[in-house]
């Protein structure tokens, strides 16, 4: 609806009180996004048409796009303001030009909403799988599982191929410390089940848990089973304490150098992300201003003469 008390625009010069062609701009927003997604299917057909796959393509195509892009929206807003300047009925080329400023406004809010999900979906992203690094690094290698979902797949998955190592590093442990109790117990009669439990739990407390307390009061518990229900001497005892300990911290030191390679892969690949985001935007912006004064100028020429 044209908000407009004047009948006959044409009448209007640039010392009259100009009021907005309402219609004009609506029927100029219409037609520059129809010309840019009709621009933009011929440069993506022309894209696919042109790809071969060979070495340094992917550069030209990067490269040819962007020129496109620019010429998309200096083209298509310089229609949609023509367009604008023309309906309106106006002999002001600044009232046109004007006109066409707002076209141009109102393309870009539209087209800014339709792409407000994509965009958001991708710096979401992106400081998912920074948080995720940095989580990574924060908690150890051993707690990698809880930020799974936070970082890159790709990262995430080399740390936890690993993991059932370890699994397999605790239980061989535990497997060992069975084979000793059966092979040096002091009598022939078998190891009460309840004795073996107590030494799988206190062998995985001793080598999983981070409490100093926990740890020792976990060890003086396996050496008086040991030496309660085996011949094993004091020497004994501690030397297989310390293999099984050895071995865990051998596995544990692996899954924390490949959780450090995770992370720089994940950092690396962020700024990256981050980067490309940055760029993105300034091109946008220049493309932005392009157009804007493409549909400027498109509605200054739409109109028919100048007083």
């Amino acid at each position: 609806m044209d908000t407009t008390i004047i009948k006959n625009n044409s009448n209007i010069g640039c010392h009259s009180r100009i009021y907005a062609s309402w219609s004009a701009i609506f029927a100029g927003v219409v037609v520059g996004l129809a010309t840019e997604s009709l621009l933009g299917l011929l440069g993506l057909g022309l894209g696919f048409v042109s790809f071969t796959g060979r070495a340094g393509v992917m550069g030209k195509i990067s490269t040819g796009s962007i020129v496109w892009l620019v010429v998309c929206a200096i083209f298509s807003m310089a229609i949609a303001g023509w367009v604008v300047g023309r309906l309106s009925g106006l002999n002001c080329k600044l009232a046109g030009a004007l006109h066409g400023l707002v076209a141009w406004a109102l393309a870009t809010l539209f087209t800014f909403a339709l792409m407000a999900n994509v965009v958001g979906t991708i710096i979401g992203g992106t400081v998912g799988v920074m948080e995720g690094a940095f989580s990574l690094a924060g908690q150890g290698a051993l707690s990698t599982g809880k930020t799974a979902a936070q970082i890159a797949p790709q990262a995430v998955e080399q740390v936890k191929n690993i993991f059932p190592d370890v699994t397999a590093t605790i239980n061989e442990a535990k497997q060992q410390a069975e084979h000793v109790l059966n092979n040096f117990k002091k009598g022939a009669e078998q190891i009460a089940d309840e004795t073996k439990n107590q030494l799988r739990e206190n062998l995985t407390i001793l080598l999983t848990s981070d409490i100093k307390n926990d740890k020792a009061e976990a060890r003086q518990k396996i050496v008086g089973l040991l030496a309660q229900e085996t011949n094993m001497n004091q020497e004994q005892i501690d030397k297989a304490i310390n293999d099984w300990q050895q071995k865990y911290a051998q596995m544990k030191e692996k899954v924390n150098q490949k959780a450090a390679e995770a992370k720089q892969k994940v950092i690396t690949g962020g700024t990256q992300v981050v980067n490309i985001l940055g760029s993105l935007s300034l091109m946008a912006f220049f493309i932005l201003i392009l157009g804007a004064v493409a549909s400027a100028v498109g509605g200054a020429y739409g109109t028919k003469e100048t007083r």
